[in-house]
């Protein structure tokens, strides 16, 4: 079987080549950006200390910068006359323009990438078109223009990636850099980009490091557009940050990204934090992950999974990345709120109204966090909660068809905030050993099992 290789570019400079021989893909640097001296890592789970990486890490990476959309992959591999089941075969088509600052192209033997690239206007008509489009077509994600503009975003909710530009927004082709991501809300959830927008934006305003979002209005098709991390303006030209999630770090396949699928939870990012990141920021970035999942549990963010936290890389530093893809399930109540979950469990709980604080306690011992200090943080969170809600609301485009349904949201938000205090209220201190032994001695619960995800609000991603 003839092989198929894909050159792999960061920042517009090749480091090395995806093989796939009979089926099976590896990839191998280039010796001389090997032995740079530089931070820069492509992923964890393919580090440049080792010049050839085989097993199932390289490909699972490429299957991370892809949708989690079988639909939408069937699609793509029918319009390139690809199989859909070949990664490398479909970001030869759509890989200019992925998560981070990689690009993958066919292997020519160039040392720095150099394909054309420009972006072509579109009118707020167009985008209406499309987001109506997408609500009748879920998996309808590819904008049709003149240039054949493409992309490839992970996750299983419909979007598309456009690029802002002086004139307005625009469709980019080619090497061109998207700036922003467009969703119309997750199929079958009324105003889903709405409680997205204020769930990721409440975050921000609680003191969390957020993507920036806001709601738009395309004479009357709305979406939630989310300014990209991993894109920036150098120069006057857009430039790409490169980033990898959770799971591609870890080597692990995306369809894993569950903790009760096999997927990692707490301790095992936690740990890859402290691995991945250098000196006193590591111990940040675990506490800031620590805040994270507490805040997915203040507002019943249950679709927070390995491939919803990523690492930033650049030059200098490795960090984590803002927040993405928060939302509440609160509103939906098709979704039982004494059955919904987590979906990285909490010393072995995923439920999210049987959680306790000692389940946070012991969870934060666990990874080196203070509980305490965790505990008392949550509590904070919870008391600006309601006002931070009710203000972002009140900031939305008005929409009388939705004022009833946000208002509820606000009240929903609000009962939960008095909720959770009240539990975290009946927190043990840990500042004494005779305390943190009590804690300790306390049975743990099991976890909840491999493969019970019902109640789980996964319409994300």
């Amino acid at each position: 079987m003839a092989a198929e290789h894909l050159a792999a570019y960061l920042s517009g400079r090749r480091v090395g080549t995806f093989d796939r021989v009979a089926g099976v893909v590896s990839f191998t640097f280039d010796d001389d950006w090997r032995h740079e001296n530089s931070r820069l890592q492509l992923s964890a789970s393919l580090p440049r200390t080792v010049g050839h990486h085989s097993g199932s890490a390289p490909e699972n990476f490429l299957w991370g910068l892809l949708p989690d959309n079988t639909a939408v992959l069937t699609r793509w591999g029918r319009r390139f006359g690809v199989n859909s089941n070949n990664a490398l075969a479909l970001l030869n088509h759509v890989g200019l323009d992925c998560a981070g600052a990689v690009q993958l192209v066919e292997d020519d033997g160039a040392r720095t990438i150099d394909r054309p690239g420009g972006a072509e206007q579109i009118d707020s008509t167009r985008i209406h078109d499309h987001l109506k489009e997408l609500r009748s077509d879920p998996e309808a994600w590819t904008l049709s223009t003149t240039h054949e503009g493409s992309f490839s975003l992970a996750g299983a909710q419909s979007k598309f990636a456009l690029a802002q530009t002086d004139d307005g927004w625009a469709v980019p082709w080619g090497s061109e850099p998207s700036t922003h991501i467009f969703k119309p809300g997750a199929d079958g959830f009324a105003q889903q980009d709405v409680i997205e927008h204020v769930s990721l934006a409440t975050a921000g305003r609680l003191g969390l490091n957020a993507a920036s979002s806001r709601i738009v209005d395309f004479d009357g098709e709305t979406a939630i557009v989310v300014e990209r991390y991993d894109r920036a303006l150098e120069d006057g030209h857009r430039i790409r940050i490169h980033q990898e999630d959770m799971c591609q770090a870890l080597g692990l396949h995306p369809a894993g990204k569950y903790q009760n699928e096999g997927g990692p939870g707490i301790a095992a990012i936690s740990a890859l934090l402290r691995q991945e990141i250098r000196g006193r920021g590591a111990q940040a970035a675990v506490e800031e992950f620590m805040n994270a999942n507490a805040y997915n549990w203040l507002i019943s963010g249950t679709d927070a999974h390995a491939k919803n936290y990523s690492l930033i890389r650049t030059e200098r530093r490795t960090r984590l990345a803002p927040l993405y893809d928060v939302a509440s399930a609160l509103p939906y109540p098709e979704l039982h709120e004494r059955k919904i979950k987590l979906a990285m469990s909490i010393d072995g709980e995923y439920r999210i109204f049987g959680m306790a604080p000692r389940h946070w306690q012991r969870q934060a011992k666990a990874v080196d966090v203070d509980p305490d200090g965790l505990i008392e943080r949550m509590k904070t969170m919870a008391e600006r909660l309601p006002d931070a809600v009710s203000d972002i609301v009140a900031e939305l485009p008005l929409n009388e068809t939705g004022a009833a349904f946000r208002a509820r949201f606000v009240d929903l938000m609000a009962a939960r905030a008095v909720a959770v205090r009240a539990t975290l209220n009946r927190a043990i201190g840990l500042t004494s050993p005779a305390a943190a032994s009590t804690v300790s001695a306390q049975p743990r619960k099991k976890d909840l099992g491999a493969t019970d995800n019902r109640g789980r609000y996964a319409a994300k991603g």
